[in-house]
């Protein structure tokens, strides 16, 4: 695409949401465990949830990803908390409020500027294994 048709783009901005999810301290004591994927570890303390990313940089972060239409900030935190960390996760929200938001140019390679619109693709298994397993990578 021509350098005049990126222009009349502009830039390009995407609704994301996101969740800070928090542990309290723990009312029973169990056995002390260093397993960063157990949940009940350091039962004194508050724990937050942060999510591996598979970069190489500023890899881990609080569970987000984009906004899909008509669905609520909210509803969209967390569904990508169930897609990046599974369903098993018991979430109570204290408050549907957003606590803050921020808007940054989205890196220019992720953007399409050609014009596919579809393509088969045929993943071996262990491709798509490897995939999943980026997806669930939860620390």
């Amino acid at each position: 695409m021509s350098s005049i048709a990126k222009q009349q783009i502009g830039e390009v901005y995407r609704a994301v949401s996101g969740i800070v999810l928090r542990r309290l301290p723990l009312k029973e004591a169990r056995s002390p465990t260093t397993d960063l994927k157990d949940t009940f570890r350091k039962p004194n303390e508050i724990l937050y949830l942060l999510v591996k990313k598979p970069r190489k940089h500023h890899a881990y972060q609080f569970p987000q990803g984009g906004q899909d239409s008509g669905e609520t900030a909210s509803e969209a935190a967390l569904r990508e908390l169930r897609e990046e960390c599974g369903s098993s996760l018991k979430v109570k929200l204290i408050d549907e409020s957003p606590v803050g938001t921020y808007q940054y140019k989205f890196p220019p390679k992720f953007n399409r500027w050609d014009q596919s619109v579809g393509a088969k693709v045929i993943l071996r298994c262990n491709e798509l294994l490897y995939y999943i397993s980026l997806i669930y990578m939860c620390v």
